[in-house]
C-alpha cells in the first residue's frame, strides 16, 4: 500500500498504473457526465445520456452485472445516480424516461424486500448513498412512504440515509477527495478543493469527483478534464487494475 499525505503524489502514482490499465464504460461515471448541462440548459454529454437509456440492465439496475457481493454496492449506488439523472431531465421535459425510471425503482424495491444483510458494503458506500438518496427525494423519485421504507431497510444495516450537513471541511482527506460527491457542497472549501486538482483538472482518477466540482463551481479545468477523457475513449471509463 502506498502511503502519502499529498493527494497529488498519490494521483501521480495512479497515473503510472493507469498506463497499463484496461478500460470499460462506467455507468456511474457516465451518469455523472449525463447530468451536466451547458449554458443553454442542454446536456453537455448527450451521448452519455443516451448510453444510460441503452444500458439499463434487464433487472432495472445500472452498473456491473456479475452477481457477486463485490458488485452489489456498485449497482445500488449507480442505480440511484442513473435514476436521479433521468428524473432530472424528464422533469425538464427533454425526454420521457418514465419507463426506465419505473423499472429502476422496481429494482430498488426488490432489493429492499430481499435480504440486504447478505451483501457487502465497502468504505464510502455509507457516505455517498445518503447524499444520492437526498437528491433522489429532491427531484421527486420517491413518495414519502417509499422513502421511509428505504430508510428503514438500510438503517437495519447501520447505514443512515438521512443526510446531514457536515461541518465546514477545510481540506478533504484522500478518501473524501475520491468520493467528493458524497459531501455537501455547502460544507466544502471549494478554493482548497480546486487547489488539489491535478494538472488536467481531475482528482485521483475519479470522473465523478470532477463532474461534481464542475456542477457546483463551473470550474473550466474540471470540464476540460472530462472532455479530454470523452475525446480519448468516447465514454467515461471504469479503471480495472491488473
Amino acid at each position: 500500500m502506498v502511503k502519502s499525505k499529498n493527494p497529488l503524489q498519490l494521483d501521480h502514482l495512479l497515473k503510472h498504473q493507469l498506463e497499463e490499465a484496461s478500460y470499460t464504460p462506467s455507468a456511474y461515471s457516465m451518469a455523472w457526465a449525463a447530468r451536466l448541462e451547458d449554458e443553454f440548459g442542454e446536456p453537455l454529454f448527450p451521448m452519455a445520456l443516451l448510453w444510460l437509456h441503452a444500458n439499463q440492465n434487464e433487472d432495472g439496475s445500472w452498473g456491473n452485472t456479475p452477481l457477486s457481493l463485490t458488485y452489489y454496492s456498485d449497482r445500488i449506488i449507480t442505480t440511484f445516480m442513473a435514476l436521479i439523472v433521468l428524473k432530472e431531465w424528464s422533469n425538464r421535459g427533454l425526454l420521457d424516461f418514465d419507463e426506465e425510471i419505473e423499472l429502476g425503482l422496481s429494482y430498488l424495491r426488490e432489493q429492499v424486500e430481499g435480504d440486504l444483510l447478505e451483501h457487502y458494503f465497502p468504505i464510502g458506500f455509507g457516505e455517498v448513498l445518503p447524499r444520492l438518496f437526498a437528491e433522489a427525494k429532491s427531484v421527486g423519485l420517491f413518495s414519502e412512504e417509499e422513502a421511509g421504507v428505504l430508510e428503514h431497510a438500510f438503517a437495519s444495516l447501520g447505514i443512515s440515509l438521512k443526510h446531514h450537513r457536515e461541518g465546514y471541511l477545510a481540506e478533504p482527506s484522500l478518501t473524501q477527495l475520491y468520493t467528493l460527491e458524497g459531501l455537501s457542497p455547502l460544507s466544502l472549501n471549494w478554493e482548497k478543493v480546486l487547489e488539489l486538482q491535478n494538472r488536467e483538472g481531475g482528482y485521483l482518477a475519479s470522473p465523478a469527483a470532477a463532474a461534481y466540482t464542475y456542477l457546483h463551481t463551473g470550474n473550466q479545468q474540471s470540464l476540460a478534464y472530462l472532455q479530454h477523457i470523452w475525446a480519448e475513449f468516447g465514454f467515461m471509463p471504469e479503471v480495472l487494475f491488473d
